[in-house]
């Protein structure tokens, strides 16, 4: 699952690249001046960097909602497991208590 998801993400990030680099690439052997040319490159810039900014923001509102779903359900496992293991005890001191008067006339 893994291995896919790091496959998937090492192809999007190539096609984003090639695309980024064949544009650059369209735009410096455009037949335009250069001052319009670093306009138009550092506006894809900021445009790309924008979009990459919100893709690593919604990355890590997704990861955090998944941490606190884990969190939420790893708590409440915690929580059932405490309660039982508290009911067996309080089992076993009453099944001791009900065999207590035999166990002190064998052991006396």
């Amino acid at each position: 699952m893994v291995r896919l998801d790091s496959n998937l993400m090492t192809d999007a990030l190539m096609l984003i690249g090639g695309g980024v680099v064949g544009a650059g690439v369209a735009l410096l052997l455009a037949p335009q001046s250069g001052r319009r040319t670093r306009r138009e490159i550092a506006r894809m810039g900021r445009t790309i960097g924008m979009k990459g900014d919100m893709a690593v923001r919604d990355a890590v509102r997704k990861a955090n909602g998944l941490v606190d779903t884990v969190g939420d359900k790893l708590s409440g496992a915690v929580r059932e497991g405490k309660r039982e293991f508290l009911a067996a005890i309080e089992k076993g001191e009453a099944a001791f208590v009900g065999r207590k008067p035999g166990l002190a006339r064998i052991f006396g």
